[in-house]
């Protein structure tokens, strides 16, 4: 499977990831928390507690047991990995994975196109494209 993409592509995407991260780094205190960040770590505290102590704490309810763990999980780790109780720290930890996240899926992105189109100039356009977003990437923090 790995022997369809060409060194060059993959560099060149691994190149343009490094760049966007680079750059995310530098402008990650710029952002602020989003209105529902506290809701949804509590909400991972919570399914983390139930997976620890079924018999004592109870899963959440109404709307809220629709909601995935498996990303919030990341973030809990990735909050416990820093090891800072600081609201600040903890909000860019959750900046830092996320934007990680995005990166990967944008490198993913770059591959993919390369693969369906074998073509370099489009796999970095798609990278551009996804990067640039305006929309897309205030999300990725």
């Amino acid at each position: 499977m790995l022997n369809k993409v060409s060194l060059p592509c993959s560099v060149q995407a691994l190149l343009g990831c490094a760049a966007a991260l680079v750059v995310g780094v530098a402008i990650m205190d710029d952002y602020g928390a989003d209105p529902d960040a506290g809701g949804q770590r509590m909400l991972a505290f919570q399914n983390l507690y139930f997976m620890v102590a079924p018999e004592t704490h109870s899963l959440p309810e109404g709307v809220l047991r629709f909601y995935g763990m498996t990303f919030e999980f990341l973030l809990l780790l990735a909050e416990y990995a820093y090891g800072s109780d600081h609201s600040r720290d903890i909000i860019l930890s959750r900046h830092l994975v996320t934007h990680l996240l995005f990166l990967a899926a944008a490198l993913c992105c770059s591959l993919l196109t390369y693969r369906l189109f074998n073509n370099r100039l489009l796999a970095f356009m798609a990278l551009l494209l996804f990067l640039l977003f305006p929309r897309l990437y205030v999300i990725s923090f």
